[in-house]
Parts: C-alpha cells; structure tokens; sequence
C-alpha cells in the first residue's frame, strides 16, 4: 500500500495549471476545517438535492473509526474522502442492500468525497477512488459501495470510470433518489 501523506503534483485535463497536494490521512483534529470546507462546498452545489449532507457527528465518527484522507494546498484542507470501514453500522451501504453481518464486515462504503473550488478540475476524485480502493484491498475488503445522485453526473462518471456498476436505485436520505453502485475486489 502506497505511504501516507504523499505530494503529488496534478495538472487540469489539459495540462495547464500544474498545482502540489499533499493527501495525507484525516484526524479528529480536523473537523472544524473538515466541516467548514463541505459547508462551501454545498452553498455552491445548484442542484441541492444531488449532495447530502454528511452530519458533523458523522464526519467526527469517521474521523475517528474509518478511513479519512484529504488533500491540502497551500496548507488547507482542499478535499476530502470518507470511507466506511467494514463494520455493521447504520452508515455501512450494505444494510440498503440486506446483506447479512459477515458480508457487511467485508464490504466497505466510499461514503463521500468533496473538493472545494479551488481545487476542482484536478482529478482528485480519481486520485480518491484508487486511494480507497488501495486501502479497502489491505483491509481484506471484497466489495465497495457507494451512493450516488442520478443527476450528479460528475460524480457519477468518476464512479463509472473506475469500475463501480449501478446496481439499483432507491430513494435514501429522506426521499432523495440515489444510484447504488458496486465494485467487487478480486
């Protein structure tokens, strides 16, 4: 697995723009700044009804218990990654899905990812899927889930792109229509 934190240097798509993140893993320590950046990034989401909120108590229960990492630029926090680590929890994508207490110990969620506008444009996302996928395999992970909006395109592709198939749809978080995608690890 690869070593954290790491610098990486990634351009725009056409090869403009050259800037350094550092992803490194997540602490408690950063909630407020963690909270702060997913607060800009919904207030500039047009489709409020693509993105769910993850709760504060959430993003502190993940900090603490899952897999967290983010990107800083220039010293701040930038984006970040939030994976459900194989345990039965409400938050385990599974349980959507029925799956019985030994398979949710071995399917982790790729439950949210968000880059502030600073650094969109960047392929961070993509850097996040591999990033995940690496760390879930050396858990023993067989299977990744993750929930998203229809008309979240953006996201949607970057799911596409790195192996993930839509397996279902249903109405989550209070009535909002999510795609459940799935990526099997062999």
């Amino acid at each position: 697995m690869r070593k954290i934190p790491y610098e990486t240097v990634l351009t725009r798509k056409d090869g403009s723009d050259p800037r350094t993140f550092v992803i490194r893993a997540c602490t408690p320590d950063d909630l407020a700044e963690v909270t702060a950046l997913q607060d800009a990034v919904f207030d500039a989401v047009p489709d409020k009804s693509t993105y769910f909120m993850t709760q504060e108590w959430e993003l502190e229960e993940s900090l603490r218990l899952d897999k967290c990492f983010c990107a800083v630029m220039d010293g701040a926090i930038v984006g970040l990654t939030m994976m459900v680590v194989g345990r039965p929890g409400s938050r385990n994508a599974g349980n959507y899905l029925e799956y019985d207490e030994d398979r949710l110990k071995t399917c982790v969620t790729m439950e949210v990812s968000f880059i502030g506008p600073a650094a969109r444009g960047y392929g961070l996302q993509q850097v996040f899927f591999a990033l995940r996928e690496e760390t879930a395999r050396a858990l023993g992970a067989k299977e990744a889930l993750t929930t998203i909006s229809p008309d979240n395109e953006f996201s949607l592709n970057n799911a596409l792109r790195s192996g993930y198939t839509i397996i279902t749809e249903m109405e989550l978080y209070g009535g909002l229509r999510r795609y459940i995608l799935r990526k099997e690890f062999r």
